[in-house]
């Protein structure tokens, strides 16, 4: 694809050098380093070898008569044309995201690719829905992908997505299929003999780093268990929950995935913090068949295990 930026050329000056640059794939080069901080990085985000990210970066350098990045020990590091070029790049990246959403949108055949996005805690429950939904339509060719952070569907990093939050962002659109409850966690052995109800507040505790530190069942944590308890933090449910399951602690884990795991027990009974499971997808391709179709079936599939999402599939 070419891209024409800017409007009539200063000779000398920068712009101009932009102006003769119209490769779109050069600014996706440019851009994963510039993000990733390194030619590894970059090369590692686009799928391709390191030396063609290099050799990409060398040419388009040459081509606009400035250098772009100063090659350090740590990494690649933007200059101050790095960073002008910077501005620009993200802002064609998001014109040509948004004309790629409204061609898609106009697409009405039941075949091709669907990129989901998943919270890993959400896999196992969810890939007997998605088994079915692909013998449903066998046209649709699904790209699943796990990603425990907030994807960028309006750069359609993914075109349907599964987030936990209170509330969905405005510029997208989707439904709320279920609330989703949580309760703390333990291993059998862990909690085997101890006095009820629990004290968790003397209990050990695993909980998430970073990541979904915002949400309402962490604030929950802060407010209620000394910091002196919390022997591990971590970033994804995988380990969250092996952790768990191996006895160093209990942790607030979601009782729709929680629940069918025989290593686990809870330690007290769920609690409502508000949480809701959305699936989301951007304004531009809700009339996409493909997308939709995916979006109606996984949701109608959800929304009806509501008695799993609050935990009344198992005893408290």
């Amino acid at each position: 694809m070419l891209i024409h930026i800017g409007g009539a050329e200063k000779t000398g000056t920068f712009d101009a050098r932009m102006h003769r640059m119209q490769n779109w794939d050069d600014l996706r080069v440019f851009l994963a380093t510039a993000r990733a901080g390194s030619s590894r990085g970059g090369a590692r985000d686009l799928g391709v070898n390191q030396s063609t990210v290099s050799r990409r970066i060398g040419q388009l350098e040459q081509r606009t008569g400035v250098r772009l990045f100063d090659r350090l020990p740590s990494g690649f590091v933007l200059t101050e044309a790095g960073d002008e070029l910077l501005a620009l790049a993200t802002e064609v990246e998001d014109r040509v995201a948004l004309l790629d959403r409204r061609l898609q949108g106009r697409d009405v055949q039941l075949r091709g690719p669907v990129r989901l996005s998943l919270p890993d805690f959400a896999v196992q429950p969810t890939a007997p829905h998605l088994a079915r939904f692909a013998a449903q339509y066998p046209q649709i060719e699904l790209d699943v992908i796990v990603d425990n952070g907030y994807v960028n569907l309006t750069r359609r990093e993914a075109d349907l997505a599964m987030r936990l939050g209170t509330k969905a962002p405005e510029e997208l659109h989707g439904r709320r299929v279920a609330s989703v409850w949580t309760a703390p966690y333990g291993s059998k052995s862990y909690l085997a003999g101890r006095p009820r109800p629990l004290d968790l507040a003397a209990l050990d505790w695993v909980r998430w780093d970073e990541v979904w530190r915002q949400l309402p069942p962490e604030r929950w944590i802060d407010a209620h268990i000394p910091a002196e308890r919390v022997r591990a933090r971590v970033n994804t449910s995988l380990v969250h929950t092996e952790l768990v399951a191996a006895g160093l602690g209990v942790g607030l884990k979601v009782c729709w995935s929680a629940d069918a795991d025989p290593r686990l027990q809870r330690a007290a009974p769920p609690q409502d913090f508000g949480l809701g499971l959305w699936l989301l997808t951007h304004e531009d391709l809700k009339r996409t068949a493909r997308v939709r179709a995916l979006l109606r079936f996984l949701g109608d599939a959800l929304a009806a295990e509501r008695g799993r999402f609050e935990g009344e599939d198992a005893a408290g």
